[in-house]
């Protein structure tokens, strides 16, 4: 018993302590499972308030959509709105794809453009209603503030044309604007895809065919606030006739400018150099460029027209190229066009006769037109470029355009041709009803622009041409036909300080004469045989066979004028 009673009150205090234990593990696990409801109510609240508060962004952008943003507003008017100027633009490269991060600098699809914008909000231009144009303006001062965009596509084709789109221009990135601003500038990078074959030939229609053609274009803009799409713009139109009109013009400059001709006999031919200063219609486009744009050394091909005006006759025995050259923001663009003349030229362009029974040849029909101010020949050229690694690929350029035809409207003046007409010991007898003439004929020939370097590269071989005579009060005594080819006594190159020039001599003979009018003539003879010497007035159109003696050939040149006051004795 005594073992029983002392042993009963431990039990009973073991108990008690097991059991407040338990309570305080039961505790323990109740707090934890209060805990882990309350995390999960908390989730589940974090849950809806974002999404009531995605539903509460979409209803304001609806309502303020509704409400503040006029749904007449088109793109027409938002162009109208809108003004932009190109501050600059640089030249990066070529990718091969959008999301190339290299750059290509000689290949590609499309090329990537560093550009600087101005652009300018001016709501006054809107034609809309006052209070349309004011709620849109206190939407972006005070709603929206900034906004981006991205340029989704800008494609330009040939209105009423059946090629393709002529190019697009798109941005990787968005660009953000400042509402509140007036003006903002801009920087950013473009992607331009152009379809040069297109391009090429619209510009070959237009360049050299002077065609009018006009163009259609599309603007895609995608509007972006906190990187929600705000807005999508289809289908705005930018006047890019009136643009192209502007800054590039139509047709082929007309101001051209031929300066700093040099022309010099070689051992089997002529070298030619020449300046040609041109206007340069994109100055305005290359201000805003921050590249230098080089154009490299254009090789051409040349070639003349045949019998029937068709340019068929290929000059192979020329040497024809532009140096390289500076697009810059000169009025002129300055070309050096370097000739080289080797050999003879094609037989079908010197001797073919173009019709039955005549001398003429496809090279003195080209010769007469230059001689024509209401004349013009069709000179067809081919250009080429060997230089490949450049960032403008002339070389397809040029490929795709191909050859090209050149009206050449210039006119060489006759009358400065010959600097110089005489008749030395000019004598005129009557002898038994036959008019005898003798005397020696003295002509210069300006050698404009040519080098003399002491041969005689040039001869004339033979002149022939009809001259006729005046007395001093403009009465017509006669004519000296002469009509055969004569033979040129001498001919030498000489050089004087006026310049250089082709001096030819040769005898006045007296077996075509022709009486025109017999008594004001038999008047004149009678004075000079009593007078020693008289005065007439001498003009006469010549051709002249001159022949190269450096290889080149044989050349006609027709219908030369000379005229000079002449003493008789």
């Amino acid at each position: 018993m005594n073992n029983t009673d002392r042993t009963g009150p431990v039990d009973e205090e073991n108990s008690i302590e097991d059991e407040s234990t338990r309570l305080l593990e039961g505790d323990q696990h109740f707090q934890h499972d209060v805990e882990k409801k309350q995390g999960r109510f908390t989730m589940i609240r974090n849950i809806a308030l974002c999404f009531m508060l995605s539903i509460l962004i979409v209803w304001c952008y609806e309502f303020l959509k509704s409400k503040y943003i006029p749904m007449d507003i088109n793109g027409d008017d938002l162009n109208d709105i809108v003004t932009y100027q190109v501050e600059g633009v640089k030249l990066m490269g070529w990718k091969k794809n959008i999301d190339d991060n290299g750059i290509d600098y000689e290949e590609g699809k499309y090329l990537e453009l560093h550009v600087k914008c101005g652009v300018e909000l001016d709501y006054n231009k809107c034609n809309k209603p006052l209070e349309q144009v004011n709620k849109l303006k206190y939407l972006n001062d005070r709603v929206i503030r900034k906004v981006c965009f991205r340029l989704n596509k800008f494609e330009i084709w040939e209105k009423g044309g059946t090629g393709g789109v002529l190019g697009n221009i798109l941005t990787r990135d968005r660009v953000c604007i400042d509402l509140r601003k007036e003006k903002n500038l801009l920087e950013f990078d473009v992607l331009v895809k152009p379809n040069m074959r297109e391009i090429l030939k619209v510009m070959k229609r237009m360049v050299f065919n002077k065609e009018e053609i006009f163009f259609e274009d599309e603007l895609d803009i995608d509007i972006y606030k906190f990187g929600i799409l705000l807005s999508r713009l289809k289908g705005l139109e930018v006047d890019i006739n009136s643009i192209i009109e502007k800054k590039l013009g139509h047709g082929i400059p007309q101001n051209v400018q031929v300066e700093d001709i040099v022309i010099r006999g070689t051992q089997d031919g002529y070298f030619i150099k020449y300046q040609i200063l041109i206007e340069n219609m994109i100055r305005d486009i290359i201000q805003k460029l921050d590249n230098v744009i080089k154009v490299p050394k254009i090789q051409m091909d040349l070639f003349l027209p045949n019998c029937n005006g068709q340019d068929k006759i290929y000059l192979n025995n020329v040497d024809y190229s532009v140096e390289e050259f500076q697009i810059n923001t000169d009025e002129y663009l300055n070309l050096t066009n370097k000739v080289q003349i080797k050999g003879p030229f094609p037989e079908e362009l010197m001797k073919k006769k173009c019709f039955e029974g005549s001398v003429a040849t496809p090279l003195t029909m080209i010769m007469e037109k230059l001689f024509k101010s209401n004349e013009t020949n069709e000179i067809s050229v081919k250009g080429r470029v060997e230089q490949k690694d450049i960032m403008i690929p002339f070389h397809e350029i040029l490929k795709e355009i191909g050859k090209v035809q050149v009206i050449e409207n210039v006119t060489i003046n006759q009358d400065e041709i010959i600097k110089e007409f005489n008749i030395m010991d000019f004598k005129i007898r009557n002898r038994f009803n036959r008019i005898d003439m003798v005397g020696k004929i003295k002509i210069l020939v300006e050698l404009k622009y040519y080098e003399y370097q002491g041969r005689n590269e040039i001869v004339v071989e033979k002149v022939r041409g009809p001259m006729k005579i005046y007395d001093m009060k403009g009465v017509h005594l006669m004519n000296n036909n002469i009509t055969q080819w004569t033979h040129v006594n001498a001919s030498n190159i000489i050089k004087q300080d006026s310049g250089v020039y082709l001096e030819m001599i040769m005898d006045v003979g007296s077996r075509d004469i022709e009486i025109i009018n017999r008594l004001a003539t038999s008047r004149f003879l009678n004075k000079l045989l009593f007078s020693g010497s008289n005065d007439v007035f001498v003009e006469g159109v010549i051709d002249m066979q001159v022949n190269n003696r450096n290889g080149i050939g044989e050349v006609v040149l027709y219908g030369l004028p000379c005229a000079n006051n002449i003493t008789i004795t």
